[in-house]
Protein backbone atom coordinates (compact mmCIF):
# COMPACT_ATOMS: atom_id res chain seq x y z
CA UNK A 1 0.00 0.00 0.00
CA UNK A 2 1.33 3.36 -0.87
CA UNK A 3 1.59 5.80 1.70
CA UNK A 4 0.65 9.27 1.48
CA UNK A 5 2.06 12.04 3.42
CA UNK A 6 -0.07 15.33 3.84
CA UNK A 7 1.45 18.15 5.40
CA UNK A 8 -0.46 18.66 9.49
CA UNK A 9 -1.33 22.20 8.16
CA UNK A 10 -3.20 21.13 5.20
CA UNK A 11 -6.66 19.98 4.44
CA UNK A 12 -6.54 16.18 2.75
CA UNK A 13 -8.48 16.64 -0.44
CA UNK A 14 -10.53 13.64 -1.85
CA UNK A 15 -11.81 12.88 -5.39
CA UNK A 16 -15.17 10.59 -4.68
CA UNK A 17 -14.46 8.55 -8.16
CA UNK A 18 -17.91 6.36 -9.86
CA UNK A 19 -15.99 5.92 -12.95
CA UNK A 20 -18.75 7.72 -14.50
CA UNK A 21 -18.93 11.10 -16.57
CA UNK A 22 -18.23 13.45 -14.31
CA UNK A 23 -15.76 12.16 -11.88
CA UNK A 24 -13.94 10.69 -14.56
CA UNK A 25 -13.82 14.05 -16.09
CA UNK A 26 -12.81 15.63 -12.85
CA UNK A 27 -9.60 13.26 -12.80
CA UNK A 28 -8.62 13.83 -16.80
CA UNK A 29 -8.84 18.13 -15.90
CA UNK A 30 -6.53 17.29 -12.54
CA UNK A 31 -4.24 15.14 -14.01
CA UNK A 32 -3.47 17.72 -16.95
CA UNK A 33 -3.21 20.34 -14.41
CA UNK A 34 -6.55 21.80 -15.65
CA UNK A 35 -8.07 22.20 -12.15
CA UNK A 36 -5.81 22.55 -9.20
CA UNK A 37 -5.03 21.66 -6.00
CA UNK A 38 -5.19 18.04 -7.47
CA UNK A 39 -7.21 15.74 -5.05
CA UNK A 40 -4.42 13.25 -2.54
CA UNK A 41 -6.01 10.69 -3.42
CA UNK A 42 -9.14 9.16 -5.09
CA UNK A 43 -12.06 7.21 -3.83
CA UNK A 44 -14.21 4.57 -5.65
CA UNK A 45 -16.75 2.80 -3.26
CA UNK A 46 -16.97 -0.71 -5.11
CA UNK A 47 -20.23 -2.38 -4.80
CA UNK A 48 -18.65 -5.80 -6.52
CA UNK A 49 -21.71 -5.45 -9.01
CA UNK A 50 -20.94 -2.88 -11.29
CA UNK A 51 -20.51 -3.80 -14.97
CA UNK A 52 -17.20 -5.53 -16.63
CA UNK A 53 -16.85 -2.37 -18.25
CA UNK A 54 -16.72 0.31 -15.44
CA UNK A 55 -14.03 -2.08 -13.61
CA UNK A 56 -12.28 -2.12 -17.22
CA UNK A 57 -12.24 1.67 -17.15
CA UNK A 58 -11.38 1.89 -13.49
CA UNK A 59 -8.18 0.31 -14.55
CA UNK A 60 -7.10 2.70 -17.01
CA UNK A 61 -7.91 5.55 -14.68
CA UNK A 62 -5.87 3.67 -11.56
CA UNK A 63 -2.82 3.38 -14.42
CA UNK A 64 -2.94 7.35 -15.21
CA UNK A 65 -3.41 5.88 -18.70
CA UNK A 66 -4.83 9.61 -19.68
CA UNK A 67 -7.77 9.91 -22.10
CA UNK A 68 -7.40 11.68 -25.53
CA UNK A 69 -10.67 13.89 -26.27
CA UNK A 70 -12.22 15.07 -29.68
CA UNK A 71 -15.25 16.97 -29.89
CA UNK A 72 -16.35 17.88 -33.67
CA UNK A 73 -19.37 19.63 -34.91
CA UNK A 74 -22.13 17.70 -35.76
CA UNK A 75 -23.49 18.71 -39.09
CA UNK A 76 -26.52 20.10 -39.87
CA UNK A 77 -29.49 17.77 -40.09
CA UNK A 78 -27.80 15.40 -38.03
CA UNK A 79 -29.57 14.93 -34.79
CA UNK A 80 -27.83 12.35 -32.96
CA UNK A 81 -24.01 12.66 -32.07
CA UNK A 82 -21.93 9.65 -32.00
CA UNK A 83 -19.30 8.50 -29.60
CA UNK A 84 -16.59 6.33 -30.94
CA UNK A 85 -13.56 4.38 -28.87
CA UNK A 86 -10.67 3.59 -29.66
CA UNK A 87 -7.93 1.46 -28.04
CA UNK A 88 -9.82 0.19 -24.89
CA UNK A 89 -9.76 -2.89 -26.79
CA UNK A 90 -8.11 -3.28 -29.93
CA UNK A 91 -10.70 -3.90 -32.84
CA UNK A 92 -9.91 -6.78 -35.25
CA UNK A 93 -11.79 -8.66 -38.21
CA UNK A 94 -12.40 -5.84 -40.81
CA UNK A 95 -12.06 -5.94 -44.28
CA UNK A 96 -10.47 -3.50 -46.32
CA UNK A 97 -10.76 -2.77 -49.90
CA UNK A 98 -9.09 -0.03 -52.47
CA UNK A 99 -11.89 1.79 -54.07
CA UNK A 100 -11.15 1.06 -58.01
CA UNK A 101 -9.94 3.84 -59.84
CA UNK A 102 -10.07 6.44 -56.92
CA UNK A 103 -6.12 7.05 -56.31
CA UNK A 104 -5.14 10.32 -57.81
CA UNK A 105 -1.95 12.40 -58.58
CA UNK A 106 -3.15 16.03 -60.32
CA UNK A 107 -0.44 16.78 -62.27
CA UNK A 108 -2.32 19.53 -63.27
CA UNK A 109 -1.19 23.12 -62.94
CA UNK A 110 -2.52 26.26 -63.36
CA UNK A 111 -1.54 29.43 -65.35
CA UNK A 112 0.26 30.97 -62.24
CA UNK A 113 2.56 27.86 -61.94
CA UNK A 114 -0.05 26.59 -59.12
CA UNK A 115 -1.02 23.10 -58.74
CA UNK A 116 -4.55 21.97 -58.24
CA UNK A 117 -3.83 19.85 -55.54
CA UNK A 118 -0.87 19.18 -53.62
CA UNK A 119 -2.11 15.92 -52.70
CA UNK A 120 -2.15 12.05 -53.42
CA UNK A 121 -5.79 10.66 -52.79
CA UNK A 122 -7.35 7.73 -52.83
CA UNK A 123 -10.36 6.03 -51.11
CA UNK A 124 -11.28 2.40 -49.48
CA UNK A 125 -13.92 0.73 -48.19
CA UNK A 126 -14.24 -0.86 -44.73
CA UNK A 127 -16.52 -3.99 -44.25
CA UNK A 128 -17.69 -2.33 -47.53
CA UNK A 129 -19.98 0.01 -46.11
CA UNK A 130 -17.81 2.66 -44.43
CA UNK A 131 -16.55 4.47 -47.08
CA UNK A 132 -12.76 6.05 -46.35
CA UNK A 133 -11.18 9.62 -48.53
CA UNK A 134 -7.03 9.63 -48.00
CA UNK A 135 -5.10 12.82 -48.55
CA UNK A 136 -1.27 12.76 -48.68
CA UNK A 137 -0.19 16.25 -48.37
CA UNK A 138 1.53 18.93 -46.85
CA UNK A 139 -0.68 20.52 -44.88
CA UNK A 140 0.88 24.21 -44.90
CA UNK A 141 1.12 24.99 -48.33
CA UNK A 142 2.43 28.39 -47.60
CA UNK A 143 5.34 26.72 -46.08
CA UNK A 144 7.50 24.80 -48.56
CA UNK A 145 9.31 22.93 -46.27
CA UNK A 146 6.17 21.13 -44.46
CA UNK A 147 6.55 17.47 -44.24
CA UNK A 148 3.73 15.41 -46.39
CA UNK A 149 1.21 13.76 -43.64
CA UNK A 150 -1.59 11.39 -44.19
CA UNK A 151 -5.07 12.16 -43.36
CA UNK A 152 -8.27 9.95 -42.96
CA UNK A 153 -11.76 11.01 -43.03
CA UNK A 154 -15.06 9.19 -43.73
CA UNK A 155 -17.43 10.25 -46.61
CA UNK A 156 -20.75 10.94 -46.59
CA UNK A 157 -23.28 13.20 -45.30
CA UNK A 158 -23.47 11.85 -41.90
CA UNK A 159 -19.59 11.32 -41.59
CA UNK A 160 -18.98 14.55 -39.42
CA UNK A 161 -15.38 13.54 -37.76
CA UNK A 162 -12.42 13.22 -39.38
CA UNK A 163 -9.87 9.87 -38.03
CA UNK A 164 -6.90 11.98 -37.91
CA UNK A 165 -3.37 11.45 -39.59
CA UNK A 166 -1.91 8.33 -39.84
CA UNK A 167 0.50 7.67 -37.27
CA UNK A 168 4.61 7.74 -38.78
CA UNK A 169 5.08 4.99 -35.76
CA UNK A 170 2.73 2.77 -37.60
CA UNK A 171 3.73 3.81 -40.82
CA UNK A 172 7.14 2.82 -40.31
CA UNK A 173 6.43 -0.42 -38.69
CA UNK A 174 4.68 -1.63 -41.50
CA UNK A 175 7.28 -0.26 -43.80
CA UNK A 176 10.54 -1.30 -42.52
CA UNK A 177 9.60 -5.07 -43.10
CA UNK A 178 8.98 -4.64 -46.84
CA UNK A 179 12.29 -2.49 -46.51
CA UNK A 180 10.67 0.44 -47.77
CA UNK A 181 10.71 3.54 -45.62
CA UNK A 182 8.72 7.03 -45.65
CA UNK A 183 9.82 9.90 -48.37
CA UNK A 184 12.14 12.57 -46.79
CA UNK A 185 10.86 15.83 -45.62
CA UNK A 186 11.11 18.39 -48.29
CA UNK A 187 14.17 19.89 -46.32
CA UNK A 188 16.14 16.62 -45.64
CA UNK A 189 15.35 15.42 -49.53
CA UNK A 190 18.34 15.83 -51.24
CA UNK A 191 16.42 15.72 -54.61
CA UNK A 192 14.42 18.60 -53.67
CA UNK A 193 15.33 22.23 -53.20
CA UNK A 194 12.96 24.19 -51.00
CA UNK A 195 13.84 27.39 -52.63
CA UNK A 196 13.19 26.39 -56.02
CA UNK A 197 16.75 26.36 -57.29
CA UNK A 198 16.58 22.45 -58.49
CA UNK A 199 20.27 21.35 -60.37
CA UNK A 200 19.97 19.11 -63.17
CA UNK A 201 20.29 16.10 -61.14
CA UNK A 202 17.33 16.24 -59.60
CA UNK A 203 15.44 17.64 -62.35
CA UNK A 204 16.40 14.34 -63.99
CA UNK A 205 15.52 12.59 -60.79
CA UNK A 206 11.90 13.53 -61.07
CA UNK A 207 11.93 12.53 -64.36
CA UNK A 208 12.94 9.06 -63.68
CA UNK A 209 10.42 8.58 -61.20
CA UNK A 210 7.75 9.78 -63.12
CA UNK A 211 8.52 7.64 -66.28
CA UNK A 212 8.56 4.52 -63.63
CA UNK A 213 5.17 5.58 -61.72
CA UNK A 214 3.46 6.38 -64.57
CA UNK A 215 2.89 2.97 -66.13
CA UNK A 216 3.04 1.47 -62.73
CA UNK A 217 -0.14 0.46 -61.11
CA UNK A 218 -2.25 -0.44 -58.03
CA UNK A 219 -4.81 -2.90 -57.88
CA UNK A 220 -4.64 -3.48 -61.66
CA UNK A 221 -5.49 0.06 -61.96
CA UNK A 222 -3.00 2.90 -63.20
CA UNK A 223 -2.79 6.26 -60.81
CA UNK A 224 -4.36 9.34 -62.30
CA UNK A 225 -1.93 12.16 -63.22
CA UNK A 226 -4.97 14.30 -64.23
CA UNK A 227 -4.76 16.28 -68.00
CA UNK A 228 -1.12 17.23 -67.64
CA UNK A 229 1.04 17.46 -70.89
CA UNK A 230 3.81 19.22 -69.30
CA UNK A 231 7.13 16.96 -68.55
CA UNK A 232 7.95 16.96 -64.73
CA UNK A 233 11.09 19.31 -65.31
CA UNK A 234 8.82 22.02 -67.55
CA UNK A 235 6.36 21.95 -64.66
CA UNK A 236 9.32 22.24 -61.47
CA UNK A 237 10.95 24.99 -64.03
CA UNK A 238 7.60 26.71 -64.27
CA UNK A 239 6.87 26.46 -60.64
CA UNK A 240 10.54 27.87 -59.83
CA UNK A 241 10.24 30.97 -61.80
CA UNK A 242 6.35 31.94 -60.02
CA UNK A 243 8.32 30.63 -56.70
CA UNK A 244 7.16 34.47 -54.78
CA UNK A 245 3.53 33.55 -55.51
CA UNK A 246 1.70 32.34 -52.55
CA UNK A 247 1.91 28.66 -52.09
CA UNK A 248 3.74 27.84 -55.29
CA UNK A 249 6.80 26.14 -53.64
CA UNK A 250 4.59 24.50 -51.01
CA UNK A 251 2.26 22.67 -53.41
CA UNK A 252 4.98 21.88 -55.40
CA UNK A 253 7.14 20.60 -52.77
CA UNK A 254 4.00 18.55 -51.63
CA UNK A 255 3.56 16.98 -54.89
CA UNK A 256 7.03 16.03 -55.39
CA UNK A 257 6.84 14.11 -52.19
CA UNK A 258 3.77 12.34 -53.14
CA UNK A 259 5.11 11.32 -56.65
CA UNK A 260 7.75 9.39 -54.11
CA UNK A 261 4.59 8.05 -51.83
CA UNK A 262 3.00 6.87 -54.97
CA UNK A 263 5.73 4.38 -56.18
CA UNK A 264 5.73 3.17 -52.55
CA UNK A 265 1.68 2.75 -52.90
CA UNK A 266 2.94 0.78 -56.22
CA UNK A 267 5.35 -1.28 -54.55
CA UNK A 268 3.30 -2.31 -51.56
CA UNK A 269 0.68 -3.70 -54.27
CA UNK A 270 3.72 -5.49 -55.96
CA UNK A 271 4.28 -7.68 -52.42
CA UNK A 272 0.28 -7.92 -52.43
CA UNK A 273 -0.06 -6.48 -48.89
CA UNK A 274 -2.10 -3.55 -50.38
CA UNK A 275 -5.35 -4.27 -48.15
CA UNK A 276 -2.77 -4.39 -45.26
CA UNK A 277 -1.54 -1.34 -46.07
CA UNK A 278 -4.90 0.37 -45.77
CA UNK A 279 -5.49 -1.29 -42.54
CA UNK A 280 -2.23 0.12 -41.51
CA UNK A 281 -3.47 3.68 -42.38
CA UNK A 282 -6.90 2.95 -40.64
CA UNK A 283 -5.24 2.06 -37.33
CA UNK A 284 -2.48 4.14 -37.44
CA UNK A 285 -4.86 7.13 -38.00
CA UNK A 286 -6.80 5.70 -35.42
CA UNK A 287 -4.16 5.54 -32.90
CA UNK A 288 -4.91 1.94 -32.35
CA UNK A 289 -1.86 -0.14 -34.00
CA UNK A 290 -0.06 -1.05 -30.53
CA UNK A 291 -0.82 -2.07 -27.27
CA UNK A 292 1.41 0.44 -25.99
CA UNK A 293 -1.32 3.35 -26.85
CA UNK A 294 -3.53 5.04 -24.65
CA UNK A 295 -7.02 4.97 -25.16
CA UNK A 296 -9.19 7.76 -27.28
CA UNK A 297 -13.15 9.26 -27.27
CA UNK A 298 -14.10 10.69 -30.19
CA UNK A 299 -17.42 12.48 -30.20
CA UNK A 300 -19.36 13.67 -33.77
Amino acid sequence: MKKIEIPKDERVRVLSLGAGVQSSTLAFLYQNGVLKPAPHFAIFADTQTEPKAVYDYLELLKKKILLGISLKEIKKGVLQAKVEESNLKKSSGANFELKKGSLKCSLDMDRNALFNTGELAMDFYVDNDTEIHVQARSFRYSIANTVVQTDLTPKGRLSGAKLGKASTQALDAFLHPLRLSRPLSPTQHPKIDVKGEFTSGQLQYWEDLYKKIKIGKVGGVGVDFGNNNESITDLIKRAALNKNTRNVLGRLTSKLVTLEWVHIYQEIDKKGKFNDWLSCLYYGAKKEFSDTNGPFIKIY
